[in-house]
């Protein structure tokens, strides 16, 4: 999926979308234990969504046989919407 929309350009369509629109978008961001759960992940996450009139669903990775992650646990997914709730 990368390959056909980059993330660049998603974002630039989303930010557009926003500004044409003036209608909150909403991300799904599903968090996967000691993968993208981290203090730093969330920041990053702020630091990209910036600016967007927006919601963040945040959500615990709903594990499958053919994946092996693992969902995060309750305060790690508090400590990571905290982040973002600080950055805005």
């Amino acid at each position: 999926v990368n390959r056909r929309c980059p993330l660049s350009e998603l974002m630039a369509v989303v930010r557009d979308y926003v500004e044409i629109t003036g209608r909150r978008v909403t991300f799904e961001y599903a968090l996967i234990s000691e993968i993208n759960d981290t203090p730093e992940e969330a920041r990053k996450l702020a630091a990209l969504i910036h600016g967007i009139m927006c919601h963040v669903n945040v959500i615990p990775l709903n594990p499958t046989q053919k994946f092996a992650g693992k969902a995060t646990t309750r305060q790690r997914a508090l400590d990571f919407c905290a982040v973002l709730g600080e950055a805005g």
